[in-house]
């Protein structure tokens, strides 16, 4: 029988035959002990049976292998590579090598072998080449460090730069042109891959609240289908699409998507253009912040980009009056009736400077068309819509269709919302026709006033209607040339 004294207590303790005392080994020894074990585990690169028996044997300290995985654990020494941190790594290091950099990069202290790296990504059968493509940063975790560590934390500042050497660069080689703010090899089918890139996704939000997520799929798969083309071509709008996007999809709470489209467009722009491309680098930033994190960044990566365009191409440029609209639409902090007196000093200075019926004007007045709906300013809303479409009547031959389906759209909600019933109905069908016969049935915007026309029927209880018209929309997205 052993006899431990506690005090004036005593604690009788009966040790069988073959059994030892468990280790109670204490935190000041723990800590006394850390830097040694951490050197040996993490810097020595010693297995953890090899770091047990050092410790006894030159340091008699005493501790088992699952006291010693607890501490491991607790100090962030654990040696197993995760995927998301290996997949940082071989990006960060292709980033680098892009430019002529070499890197020495440690994940929780230990520095990472690209040849450990790529080792793990043929057990997990992942493609390094698929990894390297979507050649963005290291994600904004803190997790990774490169001997330069502060370059980690420089990302917006540097997105900030590409975006306004991009467009400054762009313009002064004569890609882009400054007189009609187009790319020189742009093609006839950017307008509506343009438009798919924010429409599509917008539609494919409204399938999966209505619990139809094929079609939501192929509206995902339809919008970035047109990405290598896209990328091809750099037309001016792309970044101020690929922002608006993001902001659509936050307030739709479906910031999962974001990711998706922004690691295609990164990966593609790698392959189509070049690793350190502008555009794709923007893109591989963006991705690398996470869906959840990405809010104030775009935003102010919008208003630098928009600000860029203004200071080349003058602030009442029909292009710089879009991007600047979208983005006072689209952002959340600017309050709608803040908009609307923006809108409204725009387009006074627009008529002065190009005249009431000039293109610049009328895209502005579409904008407060919209404003005013989303004010709930419905017969105001119906007004300036009739006026617009009106006037969009005798210019749609200079300005295209684009601007009138657009008023179109915003008249029917308008008349919708004012109890107009017959009238939203006749509206609503007169925008899915014009809209058919310029672009096709399978057409996002088509499709998008399909649907909003079943919602409508619905809501008025004409069920029958309703069948017809999501029979009809179910049988174009099927046949829509697209695989999920």
């Amino acid at each position: 029988m052993e006899t431990t004294g506690l005090g004036s207590a005593e604690l009788s303790m009966e040790v069988p035959a073959g059994r030892v005392l468990p280790y109670t080994t204490s935190k000041q020894e723990w800590d006394r002990h850390r830097a040694t074990i951490e050197d040996l585990y993490r810097e020595k690169n010693k297995t953890l049976t090899e770091v047990i028996s050092i410790m006894e044997r030159n340091h008699h300290f005493k501790a088992t292998i699952k006291m010693y995985k607890n501490k491991i654990t607790q100090w962030g020494l654990d040696k197993k590579n995760k995927e998301n941190e290996i997949v940082a790594f071989i990006r960060k290091t292709t980033q680098r090598a892009a430019v002529g950099k070499k890197s020495v990069i440690r994940i929780r202290g230990r520095v990472l072998d690209p040849e450990e790296a790529e080792r793990y990504l043929k057990r997990k059968r992942l493609s390094i080449e698929i990894v390297r493509a979507q050649s963005a940063p290291t994600p904004w975790t803190g997790m990774l460090h490169t001997q330069r560590g502060p370059e980690v934390f420089s990302i917006p500042e540097h997105i900030f730069t590409l975006i306004r050497d991009y467009i400054t660069g762009s313009f002064e080689s004569g890609t882009w042109i400054s007189e009609s703010c187009t790319s020189v090899k742009g093609s006839r089918d950017v307008e509506i891959a343009l438009t798919n890139l924010v429409q599509c996704p917008g539609l494919a939000c409204n399938f999966f609240d209505d619990s139809l997520p094929e079609d939501g799929a192929r509206m995902l798969v339809t919008a970035v289908a047109s990405s290598q083309n896209l990328l091809i071509a750099e037309p001016p709008e792309l970044m101020n699409y690929l922002f608006r996007l993001i902001f659509l999809l936050q307030a739709r709470k479906r910031p999962e998507i974001i990711p998706h489209i922004l690691g295609q467009f990164s990966a593609v722009a790698t392959v189509v253009l070049s690793t350190g491309h502008p555009i794709g680098q923007i893109c591989g930033y963006l991705f690398s912040y996470g869906p959840y994190n990405t809010t104030n960044l775009v935003e102010l990566a919008w208003q630098s980009a928009v600000d860029r365009f203004e200071s080349v191409l003058g602030q009442t440029n029909l292009s710089v009056l879009h991007f600047r609209t979208n983005y006072v639409a689209a952002n959340p902090k600017v309050g709608l009736e803040e908009a609307e007196s923006g809108l409204r000093d725009l387009l006074h200075r627009c008529i002065a400077v190009h005249g009431a019926d000039a293109d610049e004007s009328l895209a502005l007045l579409s904008e407060i068309t919209k404003n005013l709906l989303c004010q709930g300013k419905y017969a105001e809303a119906e007004k300036t819509a009739r006026d617009s479409l009106a006037a969009l009547s005798h210019t749609m031959a200079r300005n295209g269709p684009y601007l009138y389906c657009d008023c179109l759209s915003t008249l029917v909600h308008a008349q919708n919302a004012l109890g107009k019933n017959d009238q939203a109905e006749a509206s609503f069908r007169q925008a899915i026709n014009l809209s058919a016969s310029i672009w096709g049935w399978g057409d996002s915007q088509t499709i998008d006033y399909l649907f909003s026309l079943e919602k409508f029927l619905v809501q008025e209880g004409k069920n029958d209607s309703a069948a017809e018209v999501r029979t009809q929309r179910r049988e174009i997205i099927a046949s829509l040339d697209v695989f999920v």
